[in-house]
């Protein structure tokens, strides 16, 4: 568990540390965030394809992942809907404009194409020789740095970051109503109660849940938690 926290924090911590004054360089640091995405994808998509008996255990993971994903969804929903409604009633404040519901949709289906794309070039590979979950570790790893440096060149401080009163309101809510949403799915599913936790704690980042849940609960659940 500490291990995976420092794997979290320290990248973040050094790439705070690097200051960019180049337009050129975090333009090209933004791209290469983004594409750092799409590796890692790739990466958990090879996992996946690694997994003992994968056709045999897709109920389950699919199962799991479908059951997580409609309560901790439904939490998160019903409750940044009330916090919603209860800004607008106090200070008459609007949202920011949608994205294009297309953009959005074909963003997510890019993702769920490179985890595809990972999963069928996984099948031509050898597990004994192709360490997945060291080059996924080292990818988050350089992920976060760059994500560091992004913020600390973002034009807004530390401070600001940290003490966003409304990004804190929004993150508390989306925190303890994952954590509702997950005890509500492990018990329909009969699940220790830590773990439905565990899941919630990670629902929404995939870089990261799939390779500790995998760690911890095995690469079924480790996949599940991916997929979720």
């Amino acid at each position: 568990m500490y291990l995976g926290l420092l794997l979290v924090l320290l990248p973040l911590a050094l790439g705070y540390c690097i200051p960019c004054r180049s337009t050129a360089l975090l333009h090209a640091l933004n791209i290469t965030v983004l594409r750092m995405v799409y590796l890692i994808l790739f990466l958990m998509g090879i996992s996946l394809a690694f997994v003992d008996d994968l056709v045999a255990h897709l109920g389950t993971i699919f199962g799991v992942s479908i059951v997580f994903l409609v309560c901790i969804s439904a939490a998160n929903l019903g409750a940044l809907w009330l916090l919603d409604r209860g800004r607008k009633h106090l200070t008459g404040e609007r949202g920011a404009a949608a994205a294009s519901k297309w953009t959005v949709f074909f963003d997510s289906a890019w993702l769920c194409l490179t985890i595809l794309t990972g999963v069928a070039v996984g099948q031509f590979l050898d597990p004994s020789w192709f360490s997945v979950d060291t080059l996924s570790e080292a990818a988050l790893m350089l992920l976060l740095l760059l994500i560091g440096i992004q913020l600390r060149n973002s034009g807004m401080g530390l401070r600001q970051i940290l003490l966003n009163r409304w990004g804190l309101t929004i993150a508390s809510v989306v925190l303890v109503s994952s954590w509702a949403g997950g005890l509500v799915a492990a018990w329909a599913l009969h699940m220790p109660l830590s773990q439905g936790l565990a899941f919630a704690s990670g629902y929404g980042w995939y870089s990261l849940s799939g390779i500790l849940i995998s760690d911890q609960l095995g690469p079924v659940l480790g996949s599940a938690a991916f997929i979720n």
